[in-house]
């Protein structure tokens, strides 16, 4: 629901919070949340992160979450995960800090590989954890015991 994009608009009341979020549902729970509870700072893009860079190539970032993407457990479907090299070196190009979190270690370990591979970039294995909101995914973790992996990714 953008559990995560509300407490940082909510405590951080003076910067703008894109949510890009390209499932409806998401994007009306978000945006109902936001009216009924006056939250004026979150702005939410509703196509694929990929769409957003091309319409907007000069926007950057302090920081940028990705909170439990969905792993693709199948390694014939690996291709459509979130993250790959090209995105994630498009992504720190334009930002000055990611937060990666994953109860799936083969994706953390992709992602870390991507990351060990890019030039310009200090890696920050977390060992003690960024805050985080109690999201759908991160309770569900938890609530299976799944270890979390959590990844900082921040520029030199």
């Amino acid at each position: 629901m953008g559990e995560n994009m509300i407490e940082l608009a909510k405590k951080n009341n003076n910067l703008n919070i894109i949510g890009i979020e390209p499932l409806l549902n998401g994007q009306c729970n978000l945006a109902d949340y936001c009216i009924n509870n006056s939250v004026k700072n979150i702005y939410i893009y509703t196509y694929p992160v990929q769409i957003f860079f091309k319409k907007y190539p000069k926007l950057n970032f302090s920081c940028c979450y990705i909170l439990f993407p969905d792993p693709w457990y199948k390694k014939k479907h690996n291709k459509r995960r979130l993250i790959n090299f090209e995105f994630l070196k498009t992504l720190v190009a334009r930002t000055q800090k990611i937060y990666f979190l994953s109860d799936n270690y083969d994706y953390y370990l992709k992602v870390k590989s991507f990351a060990s591979k890019l030039k310009n970039v200090k890696i920050f294995l977390s060992s003690r954890k960024f805050k985080t909101a109690n999201t759908k995914y991160f309770l569900r973790a938890k609530r299976l015991k799944n270890k979390l992996y959590y990844l900082t990714i921040d520029k030199e």
